[in-house]
């Protein structure tokens, strides 16, 4: 709890600090940029958010080596929207997922569902970086008997930070991982701290590299740290294609990983409410 609560307090006094420069909200009926802004494949979460009214759906594929003969694979789907200027809501509901350990048969049911809100409180200016923070929450909804998820609920709390220099956006993150554990145990709380760098390519292509860590779990799970490279591909600003590879680095990190993705702008949700207003004194 000391850690999470220096976490809370680090965020509340950045918002403190940085309200008189962040950026002011439009106002009016001004209608939002409908593009794409997808929070998978990478670890680190940008903190900047998607358009307020905007409503994107992202669909992930993804297959993993775990190491000592174990794997697993699984698909989900992701809904987020810009509920309101600077925040953001996301929802990520595992469709399917399937594992399996070494001379073991395969099980494979519905995975757990991820609840996220996200509040940017600093654009990014000429002096200092977007900043955000954020609070997720997991339901679970896997079968716990079958080895598909803890059963547990889970908790992270994160601030990110992001700057665009050029043609490459530069974001990191730090996030705060409470993990419930059965039979009343104490929860096990550990650190993530992740960095990418996302390159704009030629005809609409774009590489990501990202290196993340993940302290030692306070119930005695292993640290690690992974490498995941991707690319994207972007036909049209509503959608984007990406595909990929996650490296283990360290002992404690799964082999290796391949993944691939959709996301697209579903567009402005909030536009019916927009062009029906009624007309002010």
């Amino acid at each position: 709890m000391r850690t999470l609560t220096l976490t809370l307090l680090i965020g509340v006094c950045l918002a403190g600090i940085s309200s008189p420069l962040s950026a002011q909200c439009k106002t009016g009926g001004e209608e939002p940029v409908v593009a794409a802004s997808p929070s998978q494949p990478v670890v680190t979460d940008s903190p900047d958010t998607i358009g307020t009214g905007v409503g994107e759906l992202e669909y992930g594929w993804q297959r993993a080596w775990l190491g000592a003969g174990a794997d697993a694979s699984g698909s989900g789907t992701m809904f987020k929207m810009g509920v309101f200027c600077n925040f953001e809501f996301r929802t990520y509901f595992t469709a399917w997922q399937s594992s399996s350990v070494a001379a073991g048969p395969a099980v494979e049911g519905i995975g757990d569902t991820w609840l996220t809100g996200q509040y940017r409180f600093h654009r990014q200016s000429r002096e200092l970086p977007a900043l955000a923070v954020h609070y997720t929450f997991k339901q679970p909804t896997a079968d716990s008997q079958l080895g598909l998820g803890s059963g547990q609920r889970d908790q992270i709390v994160a601030i990110s930070a992001g700057k665009d220099f050029r043609q490459t956006s530069f974001n990191f993150e730090t996030k705060y991982i409470r993990l419930g554990q059965p039979g009343g145990e104490a929860a096990s709380r550990y650190q993530e701290y992740s960095f990418n760098a996302t390159r704009a390519l030629m005809r609409n292509f774009s590489l990501t590299g990202e290196i993340y860590s993940d302290t030692r779990h306070s119930a005695g799970g292993p640290g690690l740290v992974s490498t995941l490279w991707s690319i994207g591909y972007s036909p049209n600003a509503r959608l984007v294609f990406d595909t990929g590879i996650d490296v283990g680095l360290t002992h404690g990190a799964p082999d290796k990983r391949f993944f691939a993705g959709v996301s697209y702008a579903l567009g402005d949700l909030y536009k019916p409410l927009r062009h029906h207003r009624p007309p002010s004194d």
